[in-house]
């Protein structure tokens, strides 16, 4: 009779790890994509447009991420304000699963954009851009001249 008391505790912590494994893969907001495809998009630079790409579309929308009333982006006639810390709501989630073409991301700080990029991408969402606000950003835009002050004698 002890075995079977003992062999109920093991059933019942058995029972109880099976349904916490059922709650965690059921959870929506999980990852789903690989980081390793992110990666190979941010290598490819696949995952900018410039102002001049965007003015050619049609189907877009510029979704600006600053916070507060800092519209930046309603320059573009296709924009939405959507607070970077609002992002994951469902009101937004359903716009942004609702829209057709291009979703681009805007965000003064670059760093929140790739934030919302990432993010969206484990999301399963397609079709999302970051908007690069300057040409060529990782040029030297300066010619090097070499230190003429300080002499090496």
């Amino acid at each position: 009779m002890y075995r079977f008391k003992n062999l109920g505790g093991v059933i019942a912590v058995l029972v109880l790890l099976l349904i916490l494994i059922i709650v965690r893969l059921s959870d929506k907001n999980q990852f789903k994509q690989e980081a390793k495809a992110a990666i190979e998009a941010s290598e490819k630079v696949g995952n900018t447009i410039t102002a001049a790409e965007l003015k050619k579309l049609n189907d877009y929308l510029v979704v600006d991420l600053s916070s507060g009333n800092n519209q930046t982006a309603s320059d573009y006639p296709h924009s939405k304000h959507i607070p970077f810390s609002t992002l994951l709501e469902k009101p937004n989630q359903k716009l942004l699963k609702g829209t057709k073409g291009k979703i681009v991301l805007y965000s003064e700080n670059i760093a929140d954009a790739t934030k919302a990029w990432v993010i969206l991408n484990q999301l399963r969402f397609k079709n999302i851009y970051i908007l690069q606000t300057t040409e060529n950003s990782d040029v030297f835009k300066y010619k090097f001249q070499p230190d003429t002050l300080a002499r090496l004698e």
